[in-house]
């Protein structure tokens, strides 16, 4: 069976993105080599903001438009739907001379004419394929099921694109990039910060997967998510305590999900070779957030945030990390990535 796009028109569309993305994140981007201060409170409790950069706005909004475009069309072409191809299309029948009606019209409408197999297609090219009657979707699943595996690719997206948001966005308000994520939370960005944070933490609060463990996992999840964003690490001793504690326990929820919840298979069915694919990923990605977590605490431990170590803003790097680690692994369990043989 041929497929319906060949792979040399996928490979040009993701390069092409992939570029795209490049080149509007190099319109919005600030030297990364300048100073970066983080927001602090004077001794008058007044919040002190970082520096400012000149930057031209005219070139920023436009590279943040393009960085949009270049992201969705990846995320775009990343996410496949299984098709079957229209080979044809089966002649319907029609009303005989005389028969109540207009003699000559058909009663139903022409059926396609499928491939026995189905293959999975980019998002993207779905819609192509779809508007040209080329191909038919076949999803296999029940409408909530689909519903579900897309939430969960959402909570990925959001992951990964929490740091890149932040970063990007306070580019384009001419700040540097800041020591650590939350501190964001003292610029303009705080929007984003915080409601990327209470999506997650509800989202997680009402995911349901196999056993009890899932639900206080989720549970846990969305209450340290929420002491993240609803208390800044900029504020109060008490809210310092709360912020750090809550963003430390996040993580570790989190790396439980990949290691032990993810990596769950049904009693009734062995697993398939992607899914061993998919749980070496879940683990990786567990592995990866505990990481992240032990070298922040170093950094602190070590006092390093006062030697020349401090300069390439190791914190925000190794959050960044820990973030995008969580949002793969909640990416591929949405079933975008490695997914099980079409019947």
């Amino acid at each position: 069976m041929n497929p319906l796009f060949s792979s040399r028109l996928v490979v040009a569309l993701y390069v092409a993105f992939v570029l795209m993305a490049a080149s509007g994140i190099y319109l919005v981007r600030t030297p990364l080599d300048s100073k970066s201060q983080r927001a602090t409170q004077s001794t008058v409790n007044v919040r002190v903001q970082p520096k400012r950069v000149e930057i031209d706005v005219k070139t920023a909004v436009p590279g943040l438009i393009i960085v949009v475009m270049g992201a969705a069309g990846l995320l775009l072409l990343v996410i496949r739907v299984p098709m079957k191809q229209v080979h044809g299309y089966k002649k319907a029948p029609q009303l005989p001379p005389g028969a109540f009606g207009l003699a000559g019209q058909p009663l139903q409408a022409a059926q396609p004419i499928l491939a026995d197999r189905a293959e999975r297609v980019p998002l993207l090219l779905e819609w192509a394929a779809r508007a040209r009657g080329r191909a038919v979707r076949v999803d296999g699943q029940e409408g909530v099921l689909v519903s579900y595996l897309t939430l969960r690719r959402i909570v990925g997206i959001l992951g990964i694109g929490l740091p890149i948001v932040v970063a990007i966005w306070g580019f384009a308000l001419g700040y540097a990039l800041q020591p650590s994520i939350s501190d964001y939370y003292a610029l303009r960005t705080r929007d984003a910060f915080v409601g990327i944070l209470f999506t997650i933490g509800w989202f997680l609060f009402t995911y349901r997967g196999f056993d009890r463990r899932d639900d206080v996992a989720g549970n846990l999840a969305c209450l340290f998510a929420l002491g993240v964003a609803l208390f800044p690490n900029s504020g109060t001793q008490l809210e310092c305590i709360v912020h750090f504690s809550s963003a430390a326990a996040l993580f570790l929820v989190l790396a439980y999900f990949s290691l032990f919840l993810f990596t769950k298979t049904g009693d009734a069915t062995p697993p398939t070779p992607e899914k061993r694919t998919r749980n070496r990923v879940y683990v990786a990605c567990g592995a990866v957030m505990l990481a992240c977590i032990a070298l922040i605490g170093l950094y602190h431990l070590l006092k390093l945030q006062h030697t020349a170590v401090a300069a390439i803003n190791p914190v925000f790097w190794l959050e960044a990390l820990a973030l995008w680690a969580f949002g793969f692994s909640w990416f591929v369990k949405g079933e975008t990535l490695w997914q099980d043989a079409l019947p």
